[in-house]
């Protein structure tokens, strides 16, 4: 994903209030992004499409075709 399409992704979210942007002033700027009482409602109506994508169509979301868990992907991340 490009940077144009995440910041536009990001953007759409703020504007449908499932997000709130948070600039935080320091060198270099940071920009937090946190999920709403909205977004938090919509949270496991995400984690259940993400994980049915991840393992009913892996050949679409990853390149190496493998089947995983929304787990193995969030975990990884932090």
């Amino acid at each position: 994903m490009t940077a144009k399409v995440l910041t536009n992704r990001l953007t759409e979210l703020q504007k449908s209030r499932i997000i709130t942007r948070k600039i935080i002033s320091e060198s270099p700027i940071r920009i937090k992004n946190n999920l709403t009482d909205l977004g938090k409602k919509l949270e496991s109506v995400l984690l259940a499409a993400g994980s049915f994508s991840m393992s009913s169509v892996p050949k679409i979301i990853f390149k190496d075709w493998k089947s995983r868990i929304p787990e193995e992907i969030i975990c990884s991340k932090k």
